[in-house]
Protein backbone atom coordinates (compact mmCIF):
# COMPACT_ATOMS: atom_id res chain seq x y z
CA UNK A 1 0.00 0.00 0.00
CA UNK A 2 1.28 3.51 -1.10
CA UNK A 3 4.24 2.06 -2.72
CA UNK A 4 4.73 1.66 -7.08
CA UNK A 5 4.57 -1.87 -8.85
CA UNK A 6 8.05 -2.23 -9.20
CA UNK A 7 8.64 -0.80 -5.67
CA UNK A 8 6.56 -3.84 -4.17
CA UNK A 9 8.13 -7.19 -6.68
CA UNK A 10 5.66 -7.30 -8.48
CA UNK A 11 7.64 -6.94 -12.09
CA UNK A 12 9.68 -10.03 -13.52
CA UNK A 13 7.42 -12.55 -11.87
CA UNK A 14 7.38 -16.21 -13.10
CA UNK A 15 4.78 -17.31 -15.31
CA UNK A 16 2.79 -14.59 -14.90
CA UNK A 17 2.34 -10.04 -15.17
CA UNK A 18 0.31 -7.63 -13.64
CA UNK A 19 -2.09 -6.71 -16.36
CA UNK A 20 -4.90 -4.39 -14.41
CA UNK A 21 -5.40 -2.43 -11.41
CA UNK A 22 -9.09 -1.94 -10.33
CA UNK A 23 -9.75 0.47 -8.15
CA UNK A 24 -13.49 0.27 -7.98
CA UNK A 25 -13.91 3.67 -9.58
CA UNK A 26 -11.33 3.36 -12.06
CA UNK A 27 -9.22 0.61 -13.55
CA UNK A 28 -6.08 1.22 -14.69
CA UNK A 29 -4.68 -0.38 -17.83
CA UNK A 30 -2.20 -1.25 -18.29
CA UNK A 31 -0.50 -1.34 -14.96
CA UNK A 32 2.84 0.57 -15.30
CA UNK A 33 5.98 -0.69 -13.23
CA UNK A 34 5.53 3.31 -11.66
CA UNK A 35 1.34 2.76 -10.61
CA UNK A 36 0.89 3.50 -7.37
CA UNK A 37 -0.72 0.82 -5.30
CA UNK A 38 -3.27 1.81 -2.61
CA UNK A 39 -5.40 -0.90 0.05
CA UNK A 40 -8.09 -2.21 -1.81
CA UNK A 41 -7.23 -2.55 -5.04
CA UNK A 42 -7.81 -5.25 -7.05
CA UNK A 43 -5.12 -6.21 -9.15
CA UNK A 44 -5.26 -9.13 -12.16
CA UNK A 45 -2.61 -11.36 -13.25
CA UNK A 46 -2.27 -12.37 -16.89
CA UNK A 47 -0.02 -16.04 -17.93
CA UNK A 48 -0.09 -19.37 -16.51
CA UNK A 49 -2.51 -20.34 -14.16
CA UNK A 50 -0.17 -23.17 -12.42
CA UNK A 51 1.49 -20.02 -11.56
CA UNK A 52 -0.96 -18.74 -8.79
CA UNK A 53 0.87 -20.36 -5.81
CA UNK A 54 3.94 -17.65 -7.13
CA UNK A 55 1.53 -14.78 -6.30
CA UNK A 56 -0.23 -16.88 -3.00
CA UNK A 57 3.55 -16.86 -1.67
CA UNK A 58 3.83 -12.67 -2.23
CA UNK A 59 3.28 -10.85 1.59
CA UNK A 60 0.61 -8.67 1.09
CA UNK A 61 -1.54 -10.52 -1.60
CA UNK A 62 -4.90 -12.14 -0.88
CA UNK A 63 -6.70 -13.95 -3.48
CA UNK A 64 -10.12 -12.68 -4.31
CA UNK A 65 -11.76 -15.69 -3.79
CA UNK A 66 -9.87 -16.45 -0.67
CA UNK A 67 -12.57 -18.34 0.87
CA UNK A 68 -13.08 -20.55 -1.71
CA UNK A 69 -9.61 -21.33 -1.36
CA UNK A 70 -8.30 -24.52 0.55
CA UNK A 71 -4.59 -23.94 1.80
CA UNK A 72 -2.07 -25.98 -0.37
CA UNK A 73 1.29 -26.13 -0.91
CA UNK A 74 4.31 -28.42 -1.59
CA UNK A 75 4.56 -31.00 -4.00
CA UNK A 76 1.37 -32.36 -3.07
CA UNK A 77 -0.32 -29.96 -4.66
CA UNK A 78 -2.13 -30.17 -7.92
CA UNK A 79 -4.13 -28.29 -10.68
CA UNK A 80 -7.15 -30.05 -12.54
CA UNK A 81 -9.45 -29.10 -15.07
CA UNK A 82 -13.02 -30.76 -14.86
CA UNK A 83 -15.97 -30.37 -17.22
CA UNK A 84 -19.28 -30.16 -15.80
CA UNK A 85 -22.02 -32.77 -17.87
CA UNK A 86 -25.30 -32.24 -18.57
CA UNK A 87 -26.48 -35.29 -16.37
CA UNK A 88 -24.16 -33.73 -13.31
CA UNK A 89 -26.01 -33.02 -9.75
CA UNK A 90 -24.09 -29.81 -9.54
CA UNK A 91 -26.25 -28.11 -13.02
CA UNK A 92 -27.97 -25.21 -11.25
CA UNK A 93 -26.33 -24.86 -7.93
CA UNK A 94 -23.71 -22.33 -7.02
CA UNK A 95 -20.45 -24.03 -5.44
CA UNK A 96 -21.39 -22.70 -2.00
CA UNK A 97 -24.67 -24.56 -2.15
CA UNK A 98 -22.76 -27.83 -3.58
CA UNK A 99 -20.17 -27.11 -0.66
CA UNK A 100 -17.80 -27.83 -3.18
CA UNK A 101 -14.56 -27.34 -1.26
CA UNK A 102 -15.66 -29.75 1.52
CA UNK A 103 -17.72 -32.44 -0.45
CA UNK A 104 -14.57 -32.82 -3.26
CA UNK A 105 -11.86 -31.56 -1.25
CA UNK A 106 -10.84 -29.27 -4.22
CA UNK A 107 -11.01 -25.62 -4.75
CA UNK A 108 -12.09 -23.50 -7.61
CA UNK A 109 -9.70 -20.80 -8.99
CA UNK A 110 -11.62 -20.26 -12.06
CA UNK A 111 -14.55 -21.46 -14.31
CA UNK A 112 -14.46 -20.67 -18.00
CA UNK A 113 -18.10 -20.70 -19.76
CA UNK A 114 -17.39 -21.16 -23.65
CA UNK A 115 -14.02 -20.28 -23.53
CA UNK A 116 -14.59 -17.22 -21.36
CA UNK A 117 -13.49 -16.81 -17.94
CA UNK A 118 -16.09 -15.86 -15.66
CA UNK A 119 -15.03 -12.64 -14.13
CA UNK A 120 -17.59 -12.72 -10.70
CA UNK A 121 -17.80 -14.33 -7.39
CA UNK A 122 -17.21 -17.73 -8.03
CA UNK A 123 -18.82 -19.30 -5.01
CA UNK A 124 -22.54 -17.47 -6.17
CA UNK A 125 -22.06 -18.40 -10.00
CA UNK A 126 -24.61 -21.36 -10.64
CA UNK A 127 -22.92 -23.71 -13.06
CA UNK A 128 -24.23 -25.17 -16.06
CA UNK A 129 -23.91 -27.57 -18.36
CA UNK A 130 -20.11 -27.25 -20.41
CA UNK A 131 -18.66 -25.40 -17.79
CA UNK A 132 -14.87 -26.09 -17.17
CA UNK A 133 -13.58 -25.81 -13.70
CA UNK A 134 -10.37 -24.99 -12.65
CA UNK A 135 -9.47 -27.09 -9.44
CA UNK A 136 -6.66 -26.60 -6.65
CA UNK A 137 -6.42 -29.84 -5.12
CA UNK A 138 -3.89 -32.59 -4.16
CA UNK A 139 -2.85 -35.06 -7.00
CA UNK A 140 -4.74 -38.00 -6.43
CA UNK A 141 -8.01 -35.91 -7.20
CA UNK A 142 -8.45 -37.77 -10.93
CA UNK A 143 -7.93 -40.73 -9.61
CA UNK A 144 -10.72 -40.48 -7.17
CA UNK A 145 -13.25 -38.64 -9.69
CA UNK A 146 -12.34 -39.63 -12.79
CA UNK A 147 -15.50 -42.17 -13.02
CA UNK A 148 -17.50 -40.28 -11.37
CA UNK A 149 -20.89 -38.63 -13.08
CA UNK A 150 -20.68 -35.23 -10.67
CA UNK A 151 -18.18 -33.62 -13.77
CA UNK A 152 -15.60 -35.13 -16.19
CA UNK A 153 -12.31 -35.23 -15.31
CA UNK A 154 -10.01 -33.46 -18.22
CA UNK A 155 -6.31 -33.25 -17.30
CA UNK A 156 -4.65 -32.34 -14.78
CA UNK A 157 -2.56 -29.01 -15.38
CA UNK A 158 1.39 -29.64 -16.16
CA UNK A 159 0.72 -33.28 -15.75
CA UNK A 160 0.59 -36.39 -17.96
CA UNK A 161 -2.69 -38.45 -17.11
CA UNK A 162 -1.65 -41.90 -16.93
CA UNK A 163 -3.23 -43.37 -20.01
CA UNK A 164 -3.13 -47.07 -19.31
CA UNK A 165 -4.76 -48.41 -15.94
CA UNK A 166 -3.35 -50.97 -13.63
CA UNK A 167 -4.59 -54.29 -14.31
CA UNK A 168 -4.54 -53.56 -18.59
CA UNK A 169 -3.62 -57.35 -18.49
CA UNK A 170 -6.39 -58.70 -17.13
CA UNK A 171 -8.60 -56.35 -18.38
CA UNK A 172 -7.59 -57.51 -21.90
CA UNK A 173 -7.38 -61.40 -21.29
CA UNK A 174 -11.26 -61.02 -19.86
CA UNK A 175 -12.59 -59.18 -22.70
CA UNK A 176 -10.99 -61.53 -24.95
CA UNK A 177 -12.55 -64.30 -23.29
CA UNK A 178 -16.05 -62.51 -23.16
CA UNK A 179 -15.71 -61.86 -26.88
CA UNK A 180 -14.61 -66.10 -27.63
CA UNK A 181 -17.34 -66.83 -25.37
CA UNK A 182 -20.14 -65.36 -26.75
CA UNK A 183 -19.16 -65.16 -30.41
CA UNK A 184 -18.81 -69.78 -30.14
CA UNK A 185 -22.21 -69.80 -28.36
CA UNK A 186 -21.07 -71.05 -25.29
CA UNK A 187 -22.95 -68.08 -23.37
CA UNK A 188 -25.31 -65.48 -24.52
CA UNK A 189 -23.97 -62.25 -25.11
CA UNK A 190 -25.47 -60.81 -21.81
CA UNK A 191 -24.58 -63.91 -19.85
CA UNK A 192 -21.00 -63.49 -21.09
CA UNK A 193 -20.86 -59.26 -20.26
CA UNK A 194 -21.82 -60.25 -16.61
CA UNK A 195 -19.78 -62.77 -16.14
CA UNK A 196 -16.61 -60.58 -17.31
CA UNK A 197 -17.77 -57.62 -14.90
CA UNK A 198 -18.04 -60.33 -11.84
CA UNK A 199 -14.65 -61.33 -12.92
CA UNK A 200 -12.87 -58.07 -13.02
CA UNK A 201 -14.21 -57.79 -9.56
CA UNK A 202 -13.13 -61.24 -8.32
CA UNK A 203 -9.38 -60.57 -10.27
CA UNK A 204 -9.09 -57.23 -8.13
CA UNK A 205 -8.96 -55.18 -11.14
CA UNK A 206 -11.96 -53.05 -9.80
CA UNK A 207 -13.11 -52.68 -6.12
CA UNK A 208 -17.00 -53.18 -5.68
CA UNK A 209 -17.33 -49.68 -4.39
CA UNK A 210 -15.68 -48.99 -8.10
CA UNK A 211 -18.04 -50.92 -10.21
CA UNK A 212 -21.18 -49.91 -8.27
CA UNK A 213 -19.73 -46.24 -9.11
CA UNK A 214 -19.71 -47.50 -13.05
CA UNK A 215 -23.17 -47.71 -13.09
CA UNK A 216 -25.29 -44.76 -14.09
CA UNK A 217 -29.03 -45.00 -12.67
CA UNK A 218 -30.41 -42.11 -14.69
CA UNK A 219 -29.13 -43.75 -17.64
CA UNK A 220 -29.93 -46.94 -16.73
CA UNK A 221 -33.75 -45.61 -15.65
CA UNK A 222 -34.04 -43.93 -19.20
CA UNK A 223 -33.01 -47.25 -21.01
CA UNK A 224 -35.10 -49.13 -18.83
CA UNK A 225 -38.38 -46.64 -19.43
CA UNK A 226 -37.49 -46.03 -23.63
CA UNK A 227 -38.29 -49.61 -23.38
CA UNK A 228 -41.60 -49.63 -22.14
CA UNK A 229 -42.07 -46.83 -24.24
CA UNK A 230 -41.04 -48.89 -26.72
CA UNK A 231 -42.96 -51.29 -26.24
CA UNK A 232 -46.15 -49.13 -26.10
CA UNK A 233 -45.03 -47.98 -29.27
CA UNK A 234 -45.69 -50.92 -30.98
CA UNK A 235 -48.24 -52.33 -29.14
CA UNK A 236 -50.99 -49.40 -29.91
CA UNK A 237 -50.05 -49.29 -32.79
CA UNK A 238 -48.35 -46.00 -33.28
CA UNK A 239 -45.44 -47.52 -34.70
CA UNK A 240 -47.67 -48.90 -37.80
CA UNK A 241 -49.21 -45.52 -38.33
CA UNK A 242 -45.57 -43.70 -38.65
CA UNK A 243 -44.28 -46.23 -40.71
CA UNK A 244 -47.50 -45.82 -43.03
CA UNK A 245 -46.76 -41.89 -42.55
CA UNK A 246 -43.20 -42.63 -43.71
CA UNK A 247 -44.42 -44.96 -46.70
CA UNK A 248 -47.11 -42.77 -48.12
CA UNK A 249 -44.73 -39.58 -47.49
CA UNK A 250 -41.28 -41.00 -48.71
CA UNK A 251 -42.40 -44.08 -50.89
CA UNK A 252 -42.47 -42.55 -54.25
CA UNK A 253 -38.77 -42.44 -53.51
CA UNK A 254 -38.43 -45.92 -53.05
CA UNK A 255 -36.81 -48.16 -50.27
CA UNK A 256 -34.21 -45.07 -50.12
CA UNK A 257 -36.39 -42.43 -49.56
CA UNK A 258 -38.15 -44.75 -46.25
CA UNK A 259 -34.32 -45.43 -45.03
CA UNK A 260 -33.32 -41.69 -44.90
CA UNK A 261 -36.52 -40.99 -43.68
CA UNK A 262 -35.84 -43.37 -40.68
CA UNK A 263 -32.39 -42.42 -40.95
CA UNK A 264 -33.36 -38.61 -40.19
CA UNK A 265 -35.77 -39.34 -37.75
CA UNK A 266 -32.87 -41.11 -35.44
CA UNK A 267 -30.91 -38.61 -35.87
CA UNK A 268 -32.91 -35.61 -34.85
CA UNK A 269 -34.15 -37.97 -31.82
CA UNK A 270 -30.59 -38.80 -30.64
CA UNK A 271 -29.69 -35.33 -30.22
CA UNK A 272 -32.64 -34.90 -27.23
CA UNK A 273 -32.20 -38.20 -25.24
CA UNK A 274 -29.51 -40.58 -25.06
CA UNK A 275 -28.08 -42.85 -28.01
CA UNK A 276 -29.60 -45.66 -26.47
CA UNK A 277 -33.01 -44.49 -25.91
CA UNK A 278 -33.31 -43.28 -29.11
CA UNK A 279 -32.50 -46.96 -30.68
CA UNK A 280 -35.28 -48.52 -28.61
CA UNK A 281 -37.90 -45.84 -29.51
CA UNK A 282 -36.64 -46.21 -33.45
CA UNK A 283 -36.32 -49.62 -33.63
CA UNK A 284 -40.05 -50.51 -33.95
CA UNK A 285 -41.12 -48.34 -36.17
CA UNK A 286 -38.00 -49.03 -38.60
CA UNK A 287 -38.62 -52.73 -38.43
CA UNK A 288 -42.45 -51.84 -39.57
CA UNK A 289 -41.68 -49.86 -41.50
CA UNK A 290 -39.26 -52.32 -42.93
CA UNK A 291 -41.92 -54.70 -43.41
CA UNK A 292 -44.33 -52.57 -45.26
CA UNK A 293 -41.91 -51.89 -47.76
CA UNK A 294 -40.15 -55.27 -48.26
CA UNK A 295 -36.99 -53.95 -47.05
CA UNK A 296 -34.71 -56.29 -45.11
CA UNK A 297 -35.37 -55.65 -41.43
CA UNK A 298 -31.63 -56.08 -40.53
CA UNK A 299 -30.40 -53.62 -42.81
CA UNK A 300 -32.84 -51.15 -41.30
CA UNK A 301 -31.99 -52.15 -37.69
CA UNK A 302 -28.19 -51.29 -38.38
CA UNK A 303 -29.17 -47.78 -40.36
CA UNK A 304 -31.02 -46.75 -36.51
CA UNK A 305 -27.91 -48.65 -34.70
CA UNK A 306 -25.88 -45.92 -36.34
CA UNK A 307 -27.60 -42.96 -36.50
CA UNK A 308 -28.54 -43.15 -32.96
CA UNK A 309 -24.83 -42.36 -32.20
CA UNK A 310 -24.72 -39.71 -34.71
CA UNK A 311 -24.72 -36.98 -32.15
CA UNK A 312 -22.44 -34.23 -33.18
CA UNK A 313 -24.94 -30.83 -33.33
CA UNK A 314 -25.21 -30.42 -29.79
CA UNK A 315 -22.05 -29.99 -26.78
CA UNK A 316 -24.65 -31.97 -25.00
CA UNK A 317 -25.36 -34.48 -27.32
CA UNK A 318 -22.53 -37.02 -25.67
CA UNK A 319 -20.40 -37.26 -23.13
CA UNK A 320 -17.19 -36.33 -25.42
CA UNK A 321 -19.39 -33.02 -26.60
CA UNK A 322 -19.78 -32.06 -23.90
CA UNK A 323 -16.20 -32.76 -22.35
CA UNK A 324 -14.42 -30.53 -25.44
CA UNK A 325 -16.89 -27.72 -24.70
CA UNK A 326 -15.50 -25.34 -22.39
CA UNK A 327 -11.60 -25.88 -22.49
CA UNK A 328 -11.54 -25.63 -26.00
CA UNK A 329 -13.28 -22.46 -26.07
CA UNK A 330 -16.35 -23.38 -28.60
CA UNK A 331 -20.25 -22.51 -28.56
CA UNK A 332 -23.39 -24.03 -29.71
CA UNK A 333 -22.84 -22.42 -33.26
CA UNK A 334 -19.64 -24.48 -33.26
CA UNK A 335 -21.10 -27.99 -33.19
CA UNK A 336 -23.80 -26.81 -35.69
CA UNK A 337 -21.19 -25.37 -38.46
CA UNK A 338 -19.06 -28.47 -38.53
CA UNK A 339 -21.63 -31.20 -36.94
CA UNK A 340 -23.77 -30.71 -39.73
CA UNK A 341 -21.52 -31.94 -42.54
CA UNK A 342 -20.71 -34.86 -40.25
CA UNK A 343 -24.39 -35.80 -39.82
CA UNK A 344 -25.07 -35.30 -43.33
CA UNK A 345 -22.13 -37.62 -44.12
CA UNK A 346 -23.09 -39.98 -41.93
CA UNK A 347 -26.65 -39.95 -43.15
CA UNK A 348 -25.49 -40.08 -46.69
CA UNK A 349 -23.05 -43.03 -45.75
CA UNK A 350 -25.52 -44.95 -43.82
CA UNK A 351 -28.07 -45.04 -46.40
CA UNK A 352 -25.61 -45.48 -49.38
CA UNK A 353 -23.97 -48.44 -47.74
CA UNK A 354 -26.49 -50.25 -45.82
CA UNK A 355 -28.48 -51.14 -49.27
CA UNK A 356 -25.16 -52.67 -50.29
CA UNK A 357 -25.10 -55.45 -47.45
CA UNK A 358 -28.94 -56.24 -46.83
Amino acid sequence: DGVTVEQGGLRHLTGVFLASVDRGDSIVAPARPNTVLRGGDRLRFVGRVDQVLDLQAIAGLKHINQDHIRELSGPGASYFTVVIGHDSPLVGMSLREAEFRSNYQAAVVAIHRAGVRLVAKLGDVDLRAGDALILLTDSDFGRRWQNRADFLVVSGLGDEIEPVAPGRWKTLGVLLAMVIVAATGVLPILHAALSAALLMIVLRVLTPEEARQALDLDVLGVIAAAFGLAMAVEVSGLADVIARGLITNLGAFGEIGILVGVVVATVALTELVTNNAAALLMFPIAITSASAAGIDPRGMAVAVAIAASASFLTPLGYQTNTMVYGPGGYRITDYVRVGLPITVIAVVGVVALVPLFY
